[in-house]
């Protein structure tokens, strides 16, 4: 299986206003001088064209926006990869990158004798609530992405969208907002099932859809599953579980198929949970810790045949080793240090 992740990355540039587009003129001239990058080509819009680059190891990284705003999205698409451990290390890889970049056009610019600074931020949310975050691609079969295209198709209901639902508590990457701590900071946008589907919120923000339904395909029998609900995370591990979950259910429908069974009749057991869009909102709150985890238990042990509980359970002990979790801890730590002052 092909599998791949589109991450924006949020840019802040404390300079002055005349190196804005030096600055990223540089940032692209040292991808392709120093890193051997090669220009793209996207749309007809003649600045986009001047900041898209494929990268040597098959990625693809462009700025989203005008050079003449304060804040850009850079966008890095990773190779396709063959298992989620794969994508993490080019996931992680592109970090690696912008960090020794940005060092490189500090220095060219001569930044680094003043106050200015550059921050990278991946995040989902801003304090304006726009959003940006990362985008899944799985490669399927004509069968599955069929499958998968119909909200009422009952592995949809009852093992996909609680799949996708669950799975915040690996990946969610946490929001504290009217003494509320959420999981997710993207999900309770998500309204629609398919992209075709999205209006406009009134602050101004797309109400999302979780599939993009776009007619793209690797070959005549195999199509893109592209998800656009993903939170984008920090943590290694949680890039790589939310990814291999997603990839345990298509390999489940993929054995499932080649046996010959018929998907529309599968008979599926009584706890997995009836999960609906309008459900997502609602459990997006810490308090329904207990309730996810047990409809992502019952989902995977359903696909994997109770093979994989224990590790289930190990994995989910330690909150601190996802996004969410270590910013509640931090979170904790701070009201209860301030209790203590009053």
């Amino acid at each position: 299986m092909k599998l791949g992740l589109e991450t924006e990355y949020r840019i802040v540039l404390d300079i002055r206003e005349n190196l804005i587009e030096d600055f990223w003129i540089e940032f692209f001239r040292i991808l392709k001088e120093d890193y051997g990058a090669k220009p793209g080509f996207y749309g007809s819009y003649d600045y986009q064209n001047n900041f898209i680059y494929f990268l040597p190891n098959g990625g693809k990284v462009y700025l989203d926006f005008s050079p003449n705003s304060d804040s850009y999205a850079l966008e890095y698409a990773t190779p396709e990869c063959s298992s989620p451990d794969e994508l993490v290390n080019y996931e992680f890889s592109f970090i690696c990158l912008v960090d020794d970049v940005f060092r490189k056009i500090m220095r060219s610019l001569n930044l680094t004798q003043t106050n200015s600074y550059i921050a990278l931020f991946k995040t989902n949310r801003d304090k304006e609530s726009n959003l940006s975050g990362c985008h899944e691609n799985y490669e399927v079969s004509n069968e599955i992405y069929k499958i998968l295209l119909d909200e009422d198709h009952p592995i949809v209901k009852k093992l996909f969208l609680p799949l996708l639902l669950s799975r915040i508590i690996f990946s969610g990457n946490g929001w504290w907002e009217n003494n509320v701590f959420k999981l997710s900071q993207r999900i309770e946008f998500t309204k629609f099932y398919l992209k075709g589907c999205e209006v406009c919120h009134p602050l101004g923000i797309k109400e999302r859809g979780i599939i993009d339904v776009r007619d793209e395909h690797f070959d005549k029998n195999k199509k893109r599953l592209h998800l656009l609900l993903g939170d984008a995370n920090i943590s290694p591990f949680s890039t790589k579980i939310k990814t291999q979950i997603v990839v345990l259910l298509i390999n489940w429908l993929e054995r499932e198929i080649k046996n010959g069974s018929d998907l529309e009749k599968i008979k599926l057991n009584n706890q997995l949970k009836k999960i609906d869009i309008q459900d997502f909102e609602v459990y997006n709150r810490y308090n329904k810790f207990n309730d996810l985890k047990d409809t992502l238990l019952n989902v995977l042990n359903f696909i994997t045949n109770n093979n994989n509980r224990s590790s289930i359970n190990s994995i989910l002990d330690d909150i601190k080793n996802y996004d969410w979790g270590l910013k509640k801890y931090y979170l904790d730590r701070a009201q209860n240090a301030q209790k203590k002052k009053k």
